[in-house]
């Protein structure tokens, strides 16, 4: 019988790894990390809960991370290889392609079909790579804020960055916004997040 979690892997390493590699990305598994100092780039191939023996669907995740808001928002040491959802932004290929449903490739053990492979390079190098045009914390600044739709941790991670940069009166007002947020455990967790960086509550 064909192992088809193995046949993934092959599909990974020819159609996807030459092209993030070119890119200087490194690999480990399913994920992808690119170190750029202040930020660093991670692709990750998810399989879905639901595969089984005689099909397997997987999706594409990109994410940004920044080191310096790890270690603050999370309290612990950084990763020597951050994962996607270790991101402070982090997108699934279905929202960098804006379609209104969950955007997942499949196959089973009797076809690989060349029109899978090509269709994955493809969104790698449209949707994927195009992502990865943030270099630094005042571009992710700067893209953060102009598309909000972030959830707690991302919103969490953002006004530890804006403060880490001297975006004082931004990330103090993130925050005050970000405290209305219906739900005490992330209260609790802002009140010892604005003692730590320096905010009011």
């Amino acid at each position: 019988m064909v192992n088809l979690q193995k046949e993934l892997d092959q599909i990974i390493k020819d159609s996807i790894t030459p092209l993030l590699k070119a890119k200087g990305f490194k690999k480990q598994g399913r994920n992808f990390f690119k170190d750029l100092g202040e930020i660093g780039w991670c692709f990750n191939i998810q399989s879905s809960l639901f595969n089984h023996q005689e099909n397997v669907d997987f999706t594409f995740n990109a994410g940004i991370f920044v080191p310096s808001a790890y270690d603050i928002y999370y309290n612990e040491p950084i990763p020597k290889f951050p994962k996607e959802y270790h991101c402070i932004v982090r997108k699934r290929i279905s929202e960098l392609k804006d379609v209104s449903y969950e955007e997942w490739y499949s196959f089973n053990g009797n076809v690989i079909s060349d029109k899978l492979v090509k269709q994955l390079k493809t969104d790698v190098e449209a949707y994927i790579l195009p992502f990865f045009n943030i270099y630094n914390t005042d571009e992710l600044i700067t893209f953060m804020m102009e598309n909000k739709s972030w959830g707690p941790q991302g919103k969490a991670m953002l006004i530890i960055v804006l403060k880490q940069n001297g975006y004082e009166q931004k990330a103090q007002k993130l925050y005050d916004e970000q405290y209305q947020y219906p739900n005490e455990q992330y209260k609790e967790y802002l009140k010892d997040l604005a003692n730590r960086i320096g905010l009011a509550y």
